[in-house]
């Protein structure tokens, strides 16, 4: 469920690139269309990120092989990136989009974490740490990520790691806040089959319960936060609106619903 969960998290990034295009200057968010990127047939799993101008994705080809590809913002062909590893799988692209945030996955819900240059080379293994999921945090030079229930900050070169959380079930689908001092996770409840988003502040203090929702993302300017919901099978998108001082929102605001899709 938890790769399910993350697959999730990665279709809500896409929408975002259509969010913040028609995101208007006053008002509640609008989807105004759905573009096609891709047309290659092959399954599509995790995360999407972008610099702007290229989408990085997983394909799992017919041979049940995981690779990475990019595709411009605009759609097209499908381009493998070559990464020496057996289970690659991107998890994040760092803010100057030089440098991908990959995990290598064992098969039993743990990875080792690996960067590596967007233009191929050899990856870097960060330290000996095993993930779920992680981030690059706010300041660009750590790494936020999630094992077992508990959360952890880390450099880049694997130093100074530190445990920041502990949350109810695994956390993954880290994001920070457009001024870097909070972050929401998902976390996905077995029992339940329910899904929470928390937030906590970017130190780990005042961990708290946000709704009962999974994988979103800010807006950039901050005054949304866009993320998807299930009710009876089915996902669409919402919007909630944040208030200021950030990221507090004002008491009795009410998710606005974006797609309807049937």
């Amino acid at each position: 469920m938890l790769r399910y969960s993350i697959v999730l998290a990665g279709i809500l990034l896409l929408a975002g690139l259509v969010f913040r295009a028609v995101i208007r200057t006053q008002g509640a968010p609008r989807v105004v269309r759905f573009t096609q990127l891709t047309n290659d047939g092959q399954e599509k799993s995790g995360a999407l990120t972008t610099d702007g101008s290229r989408i990085y994705f997983n394909e799992t080809l017919s041979d049940q092989r995981p690779i990475i590809v990019q595709v411009p913002v605009t759609g097209g062909e499908t381009v493998p990136l070559s990464v020496p590893l057996k289970q690659p799988r991107t998890l994040d692209l760092s803010r100057d989009g030089t440098e991908l945030l990959i995990a290598n996955d064992d098969g039993f819900e743990t990875s080792s974490l690996w960067v590596e240059s967007v233009v191929g080379g050899s990856p870097r293994r960060i330290g000996t740490v095993t993930i779920a999921d992680a981030k690059f945090g706010a300041d660009g030079k750590t790494i936020i990520y999630g094992s077992e229930h508990d959360v952890f900050s880390v450099n880049r070169d694997g130093s100074s790691g530190r445990k920041l959380l502990t949350a109810n079930s695994v956390p993954f689908d880290f994001r920070f806040s457009p001024d870097g001092r909070s972050f929401r996770f998902s976390e996905f409840d077995y029992r339940s089959d329910s899904m929470t988003i928390m937030e906590a502040s970017a130190d780990g203090t005042g961990l708290h319960k946000v709704l009962d929702a999974c994988c979103g993302s800010w807006t950039p300017d901050g005054r949304f936060f866009i993320f998807q919901n299930r009710i009876d099978s089915r996902l669409d998108f919402w919007a909630l609106r944040e208030s200021r001082p950030f990221p507090w929102r004002k008491a009795g605001d009410k998710p606005i619903q974006l797609t309807a899709v049937r």
